[in-house]
């Protein structure tokens, strides 16, 4: 997949991520990883490797994150954040 639409999926999940019923300092450490990847997908000669270690750290915090969430809500959003992920990875 061209990098261009990985930015558009990219941004897909930020949005997700603003929806998520999160920890601040929960969301803080996705958002950080998530910009990380963002920042390689810009740059010249992005490291695929990099990004996939970085989503794959964003998948598993938004996991950890929710799994104690009793609320319908936060788990649909969470799924659409992970589901945008798996995309972006992809």
């Amino acid at each position: 997949m061209m990098v261009r639409g990985r930015k558009r999926r990219f941004a897909f999940f930020s949005k997700s991520l603003n929806d998520l019923d999160l920890e601040s300092e929960d969301k803080d450490e996705v958002r950080s990883d998530a910009n990380a990847a963002l920042i390689q997908l810009e740059s010249p000669k992005p490291k695929m490797g990099i990004i996939r270690s970085l989503l794959a750290s964003v998948r598993e915090k938004l996991i950890t994150a929710v799994a104690g969430k009793a609320s319908t809500y936060g788990v649909d959003k969470a799924q659409e954040a992970i589901q945008s992920i798996d995309l972006v990875q992809n």
